[in-house]
């Protein structure tokens, strides 16, 4: 029998197509790193990518996901860490147990990947990842192409720059723990204190029903002969002498006091104003010193007593205005003090 032989030139051109073939499929085959540089301790995520891109001349079998032995050399020895093929998926075979997280798609019309994800700086090493795509060619054979990317640290200097930052890191997260319990602890303290100070205050005073964005308190006790005494009385709870500045405010005003005072004495409700000058001078506020818009005298006031220069409401005239002396008071007609506190929305 005679045997036909096959031309030298049509075996070289089968063995240059394969050739070529070889290295089109190489060139599908990539594994990208980010970062490319990692810092240890500082670097809180990295990922691995390897993808295959179909060519007309080749399908996709496999991918596979290693990383060398050694972080010094892109070497010989690789451990493998994922792979998925064709005939599992959608199922990650070979899978290590290191702790990262992965991603994969085989496709046989497009772009077939596998990724992996670390996110903890403690599981992230450096090192050569490489990314292996077995495939078939034209004719059926199989082939194993792969790329390789590097991973790697930075200087010892560098390192000891990133050793002392994390330092620092942890000395600041121990600093804001202390300030957060000192924060806690004074928070508690000025809790206590406003409970405390309310307490107080609903000891020392009767409240009103809030009338223009404000709320008047009334002195309990009779014991505040010295206005300047009862002006920081009302400063110590952060408000002020009233000073009336309407008709309508000054009946607000005389229906509370006049519902929570005794009706067996004259009392004299000392309110924001003085006057200095004497009885012929100007009624002015004794915070700010301007003179004062709003006055409603009882009848025969202001009386002409020059050490009658504060400013007040008494029973006996219907709660309308009076002088009175600031450091005196009648044994039959006790003061009382009305401070005036803005109403926080």
């Amino acid at each position: 029998m005679k045997l036909n032989s096959v031309p030298v030139s049509s075996i070289l051109i089968v063995c240059y197509y394969l050739m070529l073939s070889h290295s089109v499929l190489a060139q599908n085959a990539l594994v990208t790193a980010e970062p490319r540089s990692i810092l240890k301790g500082l670097t809180e995520s990295l990922f691995i990518n390897c993808t295959f891109n179909k060519s007309d001349d080749s399908s996709l079998v496999s991918l596979k996901l290693s990383r060398a032995l050694s972080s010094e050399t892109i070497g010989q020895g690789y451990e493998e860490l994922a792979s998925v093929n064709s005939f599992s998926a959608p199922s990650l075979g070979n899978q290590s147990h290191e702790n990262f997280t992965a991603a994969w798609s085989l496709t046989t019309t497009g772009t077939s990947f596998l990724t992996l994800t670390w996110n903890r700086s403690l599981d992230i090493k450096q090192g050569a990842y490489k990314c292996d795509a077995e495939v078939l060619n034209i004719t059926g054979q199989p082939y194993v192409v792969s790329n390789t990317a590097y991973v790697s640290g930075v200087s010892q200097e560098s390192q000891m720059l990133v050793d002392e930052i994390l330092t620092l890191r942890e000395e600041n997260k121990f600093r804001d723990a202390e300030f957060q319990s000192f924060k806690e602890l004074v928070s508690s303290f000025i809790a206590s204190w406003n409970r405390k100070m309310n307490q107080i205050q609903s000891s020392i005073f009767i409240e009103s029903l809030e009338f223009n964005g404000s709320i008047y308190q009334l002195s309990r006790a009779n014991v505040f002969d010295n206005t300047g005494i009862a002006k920081a009385v009302c400063e110590i709870f952060e408000s002020r002498l009233t000073e009336i500045e309407s008709s309508e405010e000054l009946e607000f005003v005389q229906g509370f006091v006049k519902n929570n005072t005794d009706m067996f004495y004259s009392y004299y409700i000392v309110i924001g104003g003085i006057n200095e000058g004497g009885v012929n001078g100007t009624w002015v506020s004794p915070y700010s010193n301007s003179p004062l818009g709003y006055l409603k005298w009882a009848a025969g006031y202001p009386a002409k007593n020059t050490y009658d220069t504060c400013l007040a409401l008494w029973a006996a005239v219907g709660w309308d205005m009076v002088n009175v002396n600031c450091f005196t008071e009648p044994v039959d007609a006790p003061k009382k003090i009305l401070c005036k506190h803005p109403v926080q929305k």
